[in-house]
């Protein structure tokens, strides 16, 4: 599985231009997808416990990053821009479960989606990366919860 997350992460590699200041994507829980815990934190020599905690939600294992801030988020900015985890790296798109299938939305909070500066094609590959990585309806379901 982690050749699937560094074949996802080496195709949608974005780095978008974020307002100066805007944490809006640092607010709300980060759920790592199954098995991407373990590939971040074998890519980064970090202990899997520092990034996340594993949290039972409906009898499943789902790492959730901790409480405390992000260890790579430094003066305002993501410093481990190569091994951030995929929903980090394709906010402001929000992966939902449409009609029982895997969709993708905008975040309507973000200044970017606000101010309509997205870069051409971010929400259609953030679509084909979510795709590829093909999450689990189970694990679309708890990221709902906590979107």
């Amino acid at each position: 599985m982690g050749s699937s997350f560094a074949k996802a992460y080496k195709l949608f590699n974005y780095d978008l231009d974020c307002p100066s200041g805007c944490t809006i994507c640092e607010d709300g829980p980060l759920i790592f997808l199954p098995g991407e815990i373990d590939f971040v934190s074998v890519m980064c020599d970090i202990s899997k416990e520092i990034l996340a905690k594993p949290t039972d939600i409906n009898g499943k294992e789902v790492w959730v990053c901790n409480d405390n801030p992000c260890p790579f988020y430094k003066c305002g900015r993501c410093v481990n821009r190569d091994f951030r985890p995929f929903d980090c790296r394709s906010y402001p798109v929000i992966p939902y479960l449409k009609d029982g299938k895997l969709d993708v939305k905008l975040d309507k909070t973000c200044p970017l989606v606000q101010q309509k500066k997205m870069g051409q094609g971010f929400l259609g590959d953030a679509k084909k990366g979510w795709e590829y990585l093909a999450p689990p309806i189970w694990w679309l379901k708890i990221y709902q919860e906590f979107s």
